[in-house]
């Protein structure tokens, strides 16, 4: 599973950070295998996210 996080404006976030959050969170095997950070998500007309997007793909 992916996740796929867009950081508030003037919000900083590094991989440690968003690692402790989930932690705190999540249970262990709720937690996202890839986190991905993007700028904003993409969305269809209807103003819905666009979910297979595939620069929010996994490796």
């Amino acid at each position: 599973m992916t996740a796929v996080v867009v950081p508030r404006e003037g919000v900083t976030l590094t991989a440690a950070h968003l690692a402790a959050h989930l932690a705190a969170h999540l249970a262990g095997y709720k937690r996202p295998k890839y986190v991905a950070q993007v700028r904003r998500l993409r969305r269809r007309a209807a103003q819905e996210p666009q979910r297979q997007d595939p620069q929010t793909r996994a490796p």
